[in-house]
């Protein structure tokens, strides 16, 4: 999903599509790949070597993942429940400014390590009282999906029957919820974002790194979309 709220473009171009369907909402990230001696583009797969083409963009539909952050500290009996389960390894836990080991064992359970059973966190004794930002991707029900774009496009997208993409190519700011929500995405360090698996942005990987696009800001509460720049 692409979020109008924080995006502008500046660039848009059409593409063939080798497999159309796959892109069946705007925001996965695109690459080039040759078909029967036809350049196409499809979804990244985070694989080494693949050539960026640009963020597709199509008709609203309803979302088919969220991202939530939350901003809290860690309370007094050391649990927080969720309010959905986390897409498995989309979760991201940081206790102040470190990013906490997750586990499923309450034994492995130490201090700045979190164990993580369906939707329900439970924190160490030691770090009771500590602020915590939590963001991970759920798969929203039908009506969650719908109060956030509406009903489906009648008829359905364009894009499986005509085996043509509108891609982003460049824009002053990009709001995309197709990221790795498990990496820290806050890390100042991190500038440049690299191609993920599936469609989605990561920070970790063999993918290549998007020297054209740069990280303007992090998921939020208030806004719990990847914004960046694509140049």
């Amino acid at each position: 999903m692409i979020d109008p709220r924080s995006t502008l473009y500046r660039d848009t171009i059409n593409r063939p599509a080798a497999d159309a369907a796959m892109l069946s909402e705007s925001g996965f990230v695109c690459v080039y790949t040759r078909e029967n001696g036809v350049t196409q583009v499809r979804k990244a797969t985070g694989v080494a070597g693949e050539v960026f083409a640009g963020f597709n963009l199509t008709r609203t539909v309803p979302p088919e993942h969220l991202v939530r952050v939350i901003d809290a500290v860690v309370p007094a009996n050391h649990t927080i429940e969720l309010p959905r389960t986390p897409i498995l390894e989309q979760l991201l836990v940081k206790i102040g400014d470190t990013k906490a080991e997750l586990v499923a064992d309450s034994a492995d359970l130490l201090e700045s390590v979190v164990v993580l059973d369906g939707n329900v966190l439970t924190f160490h004794v030691d770090d009771e009282g500590k602020d915590i930002c939590i963001t991970f991707a759920y798969e929203p029900t039908v009506s969650e999906a719908k109060e956030v774009t509406g009903e489906a496009p009648y008829g359905g997208l364009a894009e499986p029957t005509t085996n043509v993409v509108t891609l982003v190519s460049k824009a002053d700011a990009l709001g995309t919820s197709f990221f790795d929500a498990s990496c820290d995405w806050a890390d100042a360090t991190s500038i440049h974002p690299k191609l993920g698996a599936n469609g989605c942005l990561t920070l970790d990987g063999s993918g290549s790194e998007l020297t054209n696009c740069i990280i303007l800001s992090a998921p939020t509460e208030e806004t719990p979309f990847l914004v960046i720049e694509v140049q």
